[in-house]
């Protein structure tokens, strides 16, 4: 059961973060704005955002089992969309059913895995796997002769899928109890000016990461001038360096203190941005100093909130998350509409800076 579920969410790791790709593969194909081809992001994140608030009320009524498979039905047939209709408006589809799917998806394995901090783990690490696969994955079903080529992919996900679904039908799962989030509770949290600072900073986060994330490939074809497969293909940099400073991480923090790394990894992302001009193949590492932030904001929060206000936390994290991403697609863009390049990530990133200084002189409160 264990690996059926790790599979299931390698797949949602590599639909998810294979945005930047139908990006970059939308302005080639379908001659569309860069404003407009940045909605992608909107239909994959919103879904999220709305779905993570709703899903402790009809999981508990369908359980996991029906869930998941309704889950796994709807990003199925996404898949044979994009195989067998290619376009721009199935692209948006099949970014929808990823984003509801993702939240009842993570929502069930973090319900069923819970109380193991050993799966968890695990099944985060297979997470950045699965990015990775993207960056390998859709360079290598590209033929020069056949620009559409690269949607076999989605017929190797939708047969895995179907594998996947299988394997549901057949395994027992409990009803457990699902954490929900009142609205009364939202509110209650939301009128804390300390978790108002924290989601403001997540947002800012995942604006910085994904904005560059979706856009760096679109970034390696007009300034690196690279062709299709390469400008995937190098795009993998910057996931790995991510994985890798999430991974180096846990050893400075035993002596450094966590406000001192955040700042760090804040000049860090600085120097890299300006500096990419310069450093544009190695523009990508940008990742090592990203990396760091997401967790040590997280750990900094759960240190500052009690258990049964955690469920809150979790549904209000994921809710800037989603809207975060959004934005910094949006917002890089309308930047490229005008000069490709990262240049505007700087003001995210000076805000983002002003957040953790007040988040934490409240902390220390």
């Amino acid at each position: 059961m264990t690996l059926l579920f790790y599979l299931l969410y390698f797949v949602f790791a590599l639909l998810l973060n294979s945005v930047g790709i139908l990006i970059y593969k939308s302005l080639e194909l379908y001659k569309i704005s860069e404003w407009e081809a940045s909605s992608l992001e909107a239909y994959k994140d919103i879904p999220i955002a709305i779905v993570s608030f709703g899903a402790g009320i009809f999981l508990s009524r369908l359980g996991y089992r029906l869930s998941l498979i309704l889950s796994v039905t709807l990003v199925s047939l996404g898949c044979l969309g994009m195989y067998f209709f290619p376009s721009f408006q199935m692209s948006k589809f099949l970014f929808a059913t990823v984003g509801i799917s993702f939240a009842v998806v993570k929502i069930c394995i973090y319900a069923i895995f819970g109380k193991s901090k050993r799966h968890l783990s695990s099944i985060e690490s297979v997470f950045m796997l699965g990015i990775a696969a993207a960056y390998i994955g859709f360079p290598f079903f590209e033929k020069a002769l056949d620009p559409f080529a690269w949607t076999r992919i989605y017929l190797i996900i939708a047969v895995l899928l179907f594998l996947i679904l299988v394997g549901i039908t057949q395994i027992e799962l409990k009803n457990l109890t699902t954490p929900t989030t009142s609205l009364k509770k939202v509110k209650m949290a939301l009128s804390q000016s300390s978790l108002w600072l924290f989601a403001i900073c997540i947002f800012l986060y995942v604006m910085m990461e994904q904005g560059i994330m979706t856009w760096l490939p679109t970034y390696n074809e007009r300034v690196l001038h690279l062709n299709s497969h390469m400008a995937i293909h190098l795009a993998l940099l910057l996931s790995l360096a991510l994985a890798l400073g999430r991974y180096l991480v846990a050893y400075p923090l035993q002596k450094i203190p966590s406000i001192l790394m955040l700042y760090l990894s804040v000049i860090g992302c600085a120097v890299m941005l300006f500096f990419s001009k310069q450093t544009a193949y190695a523009f990508p590492l940008i990742g090592i100093f990203l990396a760091p932030i997401y967790p040590l904001l997280n750990n900094g929060i759960l240190k500052n909130t009690s258990e049964s206000d955690q469920a809150t936390l979790a549904s209000l994290l994921v809710f800037f998350s989603a809207l975060g991403g959004t934005g910094g697609a949006r917002l890089v863009g309308y930047a490229f509409s005008e000069k490709p390049g990262f240049d505007i990530i700087l003001i995210p990133l000076i805000a983002f800076a002003m957040g953790i200084f007040l988040l934490h002189r409240k902390w220390k409160k």
